[in-house]
């Protein structure tokens, strides 16, 4: 019998190529899959040449990939010898309380596309063909993103949903253009379609449950405020900013709300590893950031720390390049620069600050620079995953489905990006 295989995608997320599609690989299903995969991603880095330059990795919010001991980032940065930035996907640390929220209210889900509760088996009905019914107003957030017609071109059909019914519930009303319009399957892969569904659901209610009226409220203000709000901020070196915002926004909720989501954010905090955190600071545009930064980072280089502690792993010990654990969070902090406290936890300077020598931090007290260009979600890293599952489809090795890959992506970038008819002209 064939072992089971796991596909990995490695895309570009950094400088001008910033989403390319690189390749994937095959991966055997074992116990450590954390230290599998990390070297299948040296040996991609290897072939490149890019083990000397990598300073980041972007992945989801998974245990094989951000694990203390056994997770894809510390064996990468063993392999390497040296430390890069863990940056998890701020759009899946956003959609996690929704998840979790939506269990506590409506119950467990019995198949990836069905729900066990009242909620969950109304969702999957066509309810966007019903007509609206009149609804209590739950208004957004006064920053919620303002789109235009051009930044909504970027957007795919349910993002443009996601942000419509959001609109629509802040105003009270429906517009006509809206009431109709089909959003996306029923799937748990999928927690955008579901936000609409539900949405759509307390739109044509009368008299809803209060668990609806939670959870649209909890969609209205948190959940589709910060979709677009990470989409807006697309930089790293922002996600602590995002996240001091979070926290700051459950004081609108009832303690039920914060009891699910704390935790969740407890638990996926990576952006505030003191790496992280200080490179936010640094390119701050905030000058008593930036002198906070460099101060702590001239105090890691004179005063360095130890290489990381030996961690069991099983029967034997694995010697870490570094042991950092998610520090604990002020949630009553009045500023994203409170949320940790430099003074209680390790800190580690920046890998991505590494090349700059002591004259040109000090330069950049006074004279700002702009962050390394390195993303805050992994969208484009989703696109990269449906390439590789549509190749591995149509062709049986690995060099071939990779070929095929390529000249996908080859095709893709000749024939550009055309939104009407008239646009698309032939040579």
């Amino acid at each position: 019998m064939d072992k089971p295989v796991e596909h990995i995608t490695f895309t570009n997320e950094s400088g001008g190529h910033r989403g390319r599609y690189i390749e994937h690989c095959d991966v055997e299903e074992k116990k450590n899959k954390g230290e599998n995969e990390a070297h299948h991603a040296f040996n991609l880095l290897k072939k490149y040449n890019a083990t000397d330059k990598i300073e980041a990795i972007l992945v989801d919010n998974t245990a094989k990939n951000t694990g203390r001991l056994n997770g894809l980032h510390p064996n990468l940065e063993r392999l390497l010898q040296r430390p890069i930035h863990l940056i998890t996907c701020m759009l899946h640390i956003n959609e996690l309380p929704l998840r979790h929220l939506f269990v506590e209210l409506d119950g467990k889900s019995k198949t990836p596309g069905k729900y066990s509760g009242p909620i969950g088996k109304a969702i999957e009905n066509s309810v966007w063909n019903d007509e609206p019914v009149t609804f209590k107003s739950i208004s957004v957030s006064q920053d919620f993103v303002n789109l235009n017609s051009s930044d909504k071109k970027d957007l795919s059909n349910d993002q443009k949903l996601l942000y419509a019914y959001c609109l629509a519930i802040s105003s009270g009303e429906v517009p006509d253009d809206v009431k109709g319009k089909k959003p996306g399957p029923v799937f748990h892969a999928r927690w955008l379609t579901t936000a609409i569904r539900v949405m759509i659901l307390y739109t044509r209610t009368n008299n809803p449950s209060p668990e609806l009226m939670l959870l649209t409220e909890f969609i209205v203000k948190s959940y589709t405020f910060f979709w677009f709000r990470i989409r807006q901020l697309d930089n790293f070196t922002k996600a602590p900013q995002i996240l001091h915002e979070m926290v700051h926004i459950l004081n609108d909720f009832p303690d039920v709300v914060k009891d699910i989501v704390v935790p969740v954010i407890k638990r996926n905090s990576f952006c505030l590893y003191s790496d992280n955190f200080l490179a936010s600071l640094l390119f701050s545009t905030v000058r008593e950031h930036r002198q906070k930064a460099v101060d702590v980072i001239i105090d890691c280089r004179r005063s360095p720390k130890q290489p990381g502690e030996k961690l069991r792993n099983g029967a034997s010990f694995v010697q870490t390049v570094r042991t950092q654990a998610l520090p604990k969070i002020d949630f009553g902090a009045a500023t994203w620069t409170e949320l940790i406290s430099l003074q209680d936890n390790d800190m580690f300077e920046p890998p991505c600050s590494k090349t700059l020598s002591e004259q040109d931090l000090f330069n950049l007290i006074d004279d700002p620079i702009d962050p390394p260009n390195y993303p805050i979600h992994s969208q484009s890293v989703e696109r990269g995953v449906a390439l590789t599952t549509k190749v591995v489809k149509r062709a049986a090795s690995l060099e071939k489905r990779n070929n095929l890959a390529q000249s996908t992506v080859r095709a893709r970038q000749r024939r550009g990006s055309f939104f009407t008819k008239k646009s698309y002209t032939f040579e």
